[in-house]
């Protein structure tokens, strides 16, 4: 009944759903950035409380896996498991999109196969049978997807969502102009500004790429750098020595600009001669402008063009109007728009296109959104998810890694060594779908193994096989491995619930022994892998702060929304899975007592001493606030003595009653205090009882 009690309680999916959040890696930010951007996640909280709902719930772990690679695949939009897709999107955000993928490959295989397939990555893994080929099969799958924010719930459910939606218009509206400015001015800029890409065109450099120093110039010059290219390659496909509009051009960057102007009039002279085969419209233009240097060359070519660009961009940049013109102007247009054109601008171009500065602005204006979703009461239930882009494609495999070294081209598809060697090759979108039934497939000899290690690793404070996200030839064999099989089994047969896992390992007679040692078990079994005894285990972090709380009364046991910052003041007294996790500025706090690292999947956390954790304890604010509050519940009955005080504090910090030994040293260090001291020796007595190993450790 009591184990019934605890698997039915909202606080059994706080307890297992921090456990999970550890093996995702959560964070409610994204890393660090350098641009100025918002940091902060908007929904990350809405994966937190997903997680916690489906453990609260009982989802079975094979749906649970397939909710957080691929709800999106069966749930429609407002439906609660699209928040899982957060185990994909929580992770940190790398300027590299190759890190970002590999990320979401090493939570996935390691978290839930407990295979180091990311090891893969430029060579074939050096023990266990995956090669380069397995892993960029999983790369071609994460490469297929777009993130998204889907509601996860009625959109207008907070009466403050209209002030909301208010003023994310007004934020939208302004990143929308900004954004019609720039690609406007991009677009004319290319149409009309021909002089300044010409000129660099015609450069003797061939660098089709700018560098990042001339990056800078051109910045400085607002001369946008990708524009610079698109007429760099234009002159490297396009111009040759006897077209009729470009052979001068071409002449020009063949000589370059001092040799140009040494032979300049000769040129000049040929190209203007009657039996020139050049364009009538530009052998005129030469002759009238008889130019003398190659940017006055440029000039004459920045003339003919511009009345040309203009209607281009009169028609709001519609092509259809240049193609309508005839005559001269025409045989220019047709040879400035043709193939290759560096005036014809895709998305792409248009976004590479940005100046830094315009950029930066950008991402301004979108931090200033991100921020009103996270910091407004109204902003409505979102979740951060991701779905497959429209055209999907295999990868291919980057030769030692390197995305610029491309090798074969490889198939979507699952690690060939849990999938045999018949073409299981992906065809459903990315294949996430797919992915996610295999790795709960009933052939599939990990996912259930790796839950019931996880499982049974929190319960005794110590897994079956000690690397709990590596069950490669590398990590040592279980001791009891016919266990962990009865456990997965077991798991599996009971429809994949882990609240039947946990009843009945709690029912057995491992977990109910004692912890008190055994000297001639220790001597044939000094790490306790056979499991004589229980293990004593600390407390986590968050269980430590929790119970301090629970013990005080200021425990708020409510569950779900947005991360608080529990460690600033005044300390709000939420769950601490409720606290606001920043990857790039953890809290030395929880680095001190063992709070895993957000940047990648956490197996297990470690289990230290230092002198920082006594510190906290015997030193922090919070800690003496919360014996504190304790004392003062007694205040209101003056009748009590101080033996009955003493009482009253063992049995609701310990849940036992003081020895006898603890009776007179605490007794006679309150005693012997004056009466106006009195209430502060009590404060201490209950804060050393709190911070007891009584307290922090489960024997």
């Amino acid at each position: 009944k009591v184990i019934d009690r605890l698997l039915v309680s909202p606080q059994y999916g706080v307890k297992w759903g921090r456990v999970w959040l550890d093996v995702a890696r959560y964070s409610d930010t994204r890393g660090y950035l350098n641009d100025g951007q918002e940091r902060r996640f908007p929904y990350a909280h809405a994966y937190r409380d997903y997680v916690i709902d489906s453990f609260n719930r009982d989802t079975p772990y094979d749906e649970f896996i397939k909710e957080q690679i691929a709800a999106d695949y069966f749930a429609e939009e407002g439906d609660r498991r699209l928040a899982g897709l957060g185990l994909i999107r929580i992770g940190r955000q790398f300027s590299k999109r190759q890190e970002t993928i590999d990320d979401r490959i090493d939570v996935v295989t390691r978290g839930l196969l407990g295979l180091t397939v990311s090891c893969a990555r430029c060579h074939d893994h050096k023990y266990d049978a995956i090669n380069t080929a397995d892993y960029y099969g999983l790369y071609g799958i994460f490469d297929q997807l777009e993130e998204t924010t889907p509601l996860v719930g009625p959109i207008d459910a907070d009466p403050q969502y209209p002030e909301f939606k208010k003023r994310f218009d007004e934020l939208q509206a302004e990143l929308n102009q900004h954004t019609e400015k720039t690609e406007r001015a991009i677009q004319s800029e290319a149409a009309t500004n021909f002089f300044d890409f010409i000129v660099r065109a015609v450069s003797k450099k061939q660098d089709v790429e700018i560098a990042k120093y001339e990056q800078n110039e051109l910045d400085a010059k607002n001369i946008r750098p990708h524009l610079v290219s698109k007429w760099k390659q234009f002159a490297d496909r396009v111009w040759k020595p006897n077209d009729p509009i470009w052979g001068p051009l071409f002449k020009a960057r063949e000589l370059g600009e001092e040799q140009f102007a040494a032979e300049v009039e000769a040129l000049v002279a040929s190209w203007t001669a009657e039996d020139s085969k050049l364009n009538p419209t530009v052998r005129e233009a030469i002759q009238q402008a008889k130019p003398t240097t190659l940017p006055a060359l440029v000039d004459v070519y920045d003339e003919l063009f511009k009345p040309i660009g203009a209607v281009y961009r009169d028609a709001e940049f519609s092509k259809e109007a240049v193609d309508k013109l005839d005559g001269p102007q025409g045989e220019l247009a047709d040879a400035l728009f043709g193939r290759f054109s560096p005036v014809l601008l895709n998305d792409n171009d248009v976004n590479r296109s940005w100046f830094t500065s315009e950029r930066n602005a950008r991402k301004k204006l979108e931090g200033k959104i991100r921020g009103h979703e996270i910091d407004s009461p109204g902003s409505p239930p979102r979740a951060m998810a991701v779905v497959d882009r429209d055209k999907i494609h295999d990868p291919v495999i980057f030769l030692r890694g390197d995305p610029g070294r491309r090798g074969d081209r490889v198939p979507r598809q699952f690690i060939r060594v849990l999938n045999g060697p018949e073409d299981t090759s992906y065809s459903n979108g990315s294949g996430r779908l797919e992915l996610a039934e295999d790795i709960v497939a009933d052939d599939n000899p990990l996912t259930a193994r790796v839950i019931a290690n996880r499982v049974w690793m929190t319960h005794f404070d110590q897994p079956l096989v000690l690397t709990p996200a590596d069950f490669g030839v590398r990590s040592d064999p279980p001791k009891l491995p016919l266990l962990l099989d009865h456990l997965a089994t077991y798991l599996k047969s009971n429809d994949w619930s882990l609240k039947q896992l946990h009843k009945y390992i709690m029912l057995s007679a491992t977990y109910q022994q004692s912890s008190e040692d055994r000297a001639d078990a220790r001597e044939k079994d000094p790490e306790n892998r056979l499991v004589w005894r229980m293990n004593r285990r600390r407390l986590t972090f968050e269980e430590m702060r929790d119970g301090m709380l629970k013990v005080s009364g200021a425990l708020d046991d409510s569950l779900g929304g947005r991360a608080e910052k529990i460690l600033e003041n005044p300390h709000p007294p939420r769950r601490t899975v409720y606290g606001f996790v920043d990857r790039q500025d953890l809290p030395n706090l929880y680095r001190a007592f063992d709070y895993p690292s957000p940047d990648a999947t956490s197996p297990e956390r470690s289990k230290t001493s230092v002198p920082q954790q006594a510190l906290y304890l015997l030193n922090s604010p919070f800690v003496q606030r919360q014996a504190q509050w304790i004392t003062d519940s007694w205040k209101d009955e003056p009748s009590l003595t101080d033996e009955q005080r003493l009482e009253r504090l063992f049995q609701r910090v310990l849940q036992r009653a003081p020895t006898q030994q603890e009776s007179e040293m605490f007794l006679k260090y309150v005693e012997s205090s004056s009466d106006g001291e009195k209430w502060n020796r009590w404060d201490s007595v209950a804060q050393v009882v709190m911070i007891s190993n009584d307290f922090m450790f489960v024997d």
